[in-house]
């Protein structure tokens, strides 16, 4: 399954007016909409407090992990939020997300539903087939309706309509310079550059200059996805995190997903530098994701080392650095004392 949050999420439009979120503390007013945008698409999020801070929030100083519980029960308490856990999860549902949220495609979530809590579906399950469950036909724009159509009839249609399934394509390999993704290109021959103005751009017989059609495209090649999603997934068990013992489907599904967004030496840049914060010890940060969930949650947050190091280097080391700029040597006493400030005094 591919990763299930999107870039951007729509936040509600009348918040600032509900009566509800007035009532919210300070923190608790800025958690809200951090929460809600980390959310999957079915509106959901850990529960753990430990990740909400370091996956949510981690260079606000004025939230801490002790607040997060207080603060997740004061969400709840004016009806933002639903927590929730069974044997395996500890989970966050937002309440009021379908009657915000307005999506073309809304894949299963990786955390069971709530009692009484009914999923919307929307998703591709292979080349052809778009699965939809409790889903409004109303809520997908005309766009994607039609993308929809088109993914679950395939290639098919062109087969059964009329003389077009006697067509014999030619195949044209082309390689993306940026992605480095190979694609092909399926031609006819009474449509290839060669022999049609339409896609040559040239002179028709009346005089007039057609404009150009780009032909019809099909997927990369599935060896050359293999090969990238190989080299994730080595990469990933040689930097010493958690090592996995094969490539799984959610895994393969997983580096598919982020690879629409990202390059391959993103991507591999943001796991070594997730290596390095994790087993830095000037670095707070400590959690080990799988592959799956930091190309989930974390891969933004260690595309640039240094924008990371400034986020999880702890207070002391922190003060360090100021004081050496400010030309003033920090000595044990004062790394001492900021410990002891960022830590409590135990």
């Amino acid at each position: 399954m591919r990763k299930t949050f999107a870039r951007g999420r729509i936040l509600p439009q009348s918040l600032s007016t509900d009566p509800r979120y007035g009532r919210l503390s300070l923190k608790a007013r800025v958690l809200y909409p951090l929460i809600w945008t980390s959310c999957d698409d079915q509106g959901r999020i850990t529960g753990n407090p430990d990740e909400i801070k370091y996956a949510i929030c981690p260079n606000m100083d004025d939230i801490s992990k002790e607040d997060t519980p207080g603060l997740l029960e004061e969400l709840q308490t004016q009806g933002f939020i639903k927590v929730y856990s069974n044997s395996k999860h500890q989970a966050i549902q937002m309440l009021d997300w379908w009657e915000v949220q307005k999506l073309q495609w809304a894949w299963p979530s990786d955390y069971p539903a709530p009692p009484a809590w009914q999923d919307k579906l929307r998703y591709k399950k292979g080349k052809k087939e778009v699965v939809t469950v409790n889903w409004d036909s109303g809520e997908s724009s005309g766009e994607s309706s039609g993308e929809s159509s088109g993914e679950s009839s395939g290639e098919s249609s062109g087969e059964s309509s009329g003389d077009k399934s006697n067509i014999k394509y030619q195949k044209l390999n082309i390689k993306d310079q940026k992605s480095n993704i190979k694609y092909q290109i399926l031609i006819s021959p009474e449509s290839s550059p060669e022999s049609s103005p339409e896609l040559s751009g040239e002179q028709t017989p009346d005089g007039a200059r057609k404009k150009r059609v780009d032909p019809p495209c099909i997927p990369p090649f599935r060896g050359e996805n293999n090969k990238q999603e190989k080299e994730i997934f080595n990469l990933w068990n040689s930097l010493g995190l958690i090592k996995h013992r094969k490539l799984t489907g959610d895994m393969t599904r997983a580096i598919k997903a982020t690879s629409r967004d990202f390059s391959v030496a993103e991507i591999s840049q943001a796991m070594k530098n997730y290596a390095h914060i994790v087993n830095d010890e000037q670095c707070y940060f400590k959690y080990r994701w799988t592959l799956k969930d930091f190309l989930k949650r974390g891969l933004e947050k260690f595309l640039d080392l240094e924008v990371a190091l400034r986020n999880y280097r702890n207070d002391a080391t922190k003060a360090g650095e100021r004081m050496r700029k400010a030309g003033r040597v920090p000595s044990k006493t004062d790394l001492d004392e900021q410990e002891r400030r960022y830590f409590g005094e135990h």
